[in-house]
């Protein structure tokens, strides 16, 4: 009994210390030396609960890839071992910095982030990709919301965990400019043929200044052997550490059921795809089964997510997006890969969306990214090929003349040629530019493709692989065309006053 009556002594006694605590706590919360106290405590709370770094082998290739409007949003992906709980993507401001040049309104958005030292997140959404036998778990978020000309930085997690911080830089907002047509000023075109080994990169200072830029253009990678192409893809980075994103123009892999091909290819453009944003073009061979048979890209469609058209049956098939005042427009040209019953129609849907695209844009360039040619081209194999236009040049070019494109460049060929300017399909100066890209894989023609009527330059290094870097200053667009060492081949511009 008396151990009972000191038991209850004792629950009286605690909890009427507690009840003081509070009202003691609560009072000094209220005083600056309280709220102070608070502040550290919640500081080491905090780091008590640190995240735990992601370990090695836990998620692969982190990408990111363009969006629409690459001045406000970014769209990541990447693919964890085995699903996870509560994926998502964090982004912030890099060391609080913001370009000088950033309008006043953007500026002081900017400031107001940087003063809030929480960190963003965007919860991303799990899709799944089985093919060739391997199950993929492929997790996207896109940021939206982005402040335009300024450099944050990423990093994906789930749960507990989170991976390294990667660079993430927005583009200026410059589309908004009007359209500058061919009526308005001339396209002229001036080259320059085994220049020196100049590196085609803008400073981050000029580029804080101007809506200039530089990107990275591959031609096709597919490969048996994809250690030259991861060699081409980290020089080429390497040489052009400011490059604002990259392209490779179809046929990425060699065959687009064969998970180790992918493997192959992402692991050649890392670090470049964590860093700045990836284009793709979707090639033929991404279309093909392990026994070589046509099929519908299954694996390209679910490891990308590009920019969605309003034909949703199209997805990542063709997109556009906008870079400083610069509007590209990515095509389709894989009809002939399509059961035949649907080719018609597609090709109606793709024509009537690229027209209304290119009415839309109020960017002062217009460049066109497409896999398979506008021109045909005799061959060894085929000594009677007439050379002429084919039906992707038949369908599109006619498109390009009317809505002013400024550049056209294309693949599939795995050879380098410049063609000038062509309207009406003849050479003519108020024209695109029409270029073929080249090869950057280990699947060369060196001696397989003759002339063209409208070629003006063809490589003299047939059996090499090359990437181009794109230069864009305010009244220029610029495509440099390099080697693997270094080598500057071939130099063409378009100019407008």
């Amino acid at each position: 009994m008396n151990g009972r009556k000191t038991w209850q002594r004792w629950a009286v006694y605690v909890l009427g210390m507690v009840v003081v605590v509070a009202a003691l706590g609560g009072l000094a919360l209220q005083t600056t030396w309280g709220q102070v106290l608070a502040a550290k405590a919640g500081k080491y709370t905090r780091v008590l609960a640190a995240y735990v770094p992601i370990g090695d082998g836990e998620i692969r290739f982190t990408r990111q890839l363009i969006t629409a409007d690459s001045s406000t949003s970014r769209t990541i992906m990447w693919e964890p071992v085995k699903p996870e709980a509560s994926p998502v993507v964090e982004y912030r401001l890099k060391d609080g910095a913001v370009t000088k040049q950033t309008a006043t309104k953007q500026t002081a958005a900017a400031k107001s982030q940087e003063s809030d030292s929480e960190i963003k997140r965007v919860t991303a959404t799990e899709s799944v990709l089985t093919d060739d036998e391997v199950t993929r778990y492929l997790y996207t978020a896109t940021i939206t919301g982005l402040t335009p000309r300024t450099t944050y930085e990423y990093r994906v997690g789930y749960e507990n965990k989170r991976g390294d911080w990667h660079p993430l830089r927005t583009a200026s907002s410059g589309a908004s400019r009007s359209v500058i047509t061919a009526g308005d000023a001339a396209n002229k075109t001036a080259t320059t043929d085994d220049a020196a080994n100049t590196s085609a990169t803008t400073g981050d200072a000029k580029a804080a200044e101007s809506e200039d830029f530089t990107a990275l253009i591959f031609p096709d990678s597919q490969s048996a052997d994809y250690r030259g192409w991861d060699a081409l893809a980290k020089e080429a980075y390497k040489r052009n550490p400011t490059a604002a994103f990259f392209i490779n123009m179809g046929d990425l892999v060699d065959n687009g059921e064969d998970a180790s091909q992918w493997d192959a290819w992402f692991t050649a453009v890392e670090p470049m795809i964590e860093d700045i944003p990836f284009v793709g073009v979707m090639g033929n061979h991404e279309t093909y089964n392990l026994q070589w048979q046509v099929r519908e890209p299954k694996a390209y469609l679910s490891l990308f997510d590009f920019p969605a058209v309003p034909q949703r049956e199209d997805k990542n098939r063709y997109y556009s997006f906008d870079y400083n005042d610069v509007h590209f427009v990515v095509l389709d040209t894989q009809l002939a890969e399509r059961p035949e019953a649907e080719r018609e129609q597609a090709l109606a849907r793709e024509e009537a969306w690229l027209r209304h695209d290119l009415a839309a844009t109020k960017a002062r360039w217009k460049v066109v990214l497409m896999h398979k040619d506008t021109l045909r081209y005799p061959n060894t194999k085929r000594p009677d090929t007439v050379p002429g236009i084919t039906d992707m040049g038949y369908a599109f070019m006619p498109i390009f003349d009317a809505y002013h494109v400024d550049a056209v460049v294309s693949a599939h060929y795995h050879m380098y040629r410049r063609r000038g300017h062509i309207k009406d399909f003849r050479r003519d100066e108020s024209g695109p530019l029409y270029i073929i890209s080249g090869v950057a894989g280990d699947v060369r023609y060196a001696t397989l493709w003759k002339s063209h009527p409208l070629d003006t330059f063809v490589s003299p290094y047939p059996a090499e692989a090359n990437y181009i870097v794109l230069t864009k200053t305010d009244d220029r667009l610029t495509f440099e065309a390099f080697l693997a060492n270094g080598t500057k081949f071939d130099e063409v511009q378009v100019n407008k006053q």
